[in-house]
């Protein structure tokens, strides 16, 4: 699971939930902080002990690299292996 953390996602409680039932079911969750971000609000406990990955529009293709990475080291499925 691909989690954008920014402002709005900060304070969602449905993200959040989101989040804690991703990680009951086991799941691999990756946080990509947009500009700068850090899990807070709502996103501060479920993400506690989990590493993301910082995006921004200077480092937009040493971060997308990184989440290429991610995915495939956790064998989440992409577009083109399908679901």
């Amino acid at each position: 699971m691909l989690v954008l953390v920014s402002p709005a996602s900060n304070v969602s409680r449905e993200v959040a939930r989101e989040v804690a039932i991703a990680q009951d079911r086991k799941k691999t969750v990756i946080p990509l902080l947009l500009e700068g971000q850090v899990p807070k609000g709502e996103l501060t406990y479920p993400l506690a002990e989990v590493q993301g990955i910082r995006v921004s529009s200077e480092n937009y293709q040493s971060s997308l690299n990184l989440i290429l990475h991610a995915l495939a080291r956790n064998e989440i499925p992409t577009e083109d292996e399908g679901t």
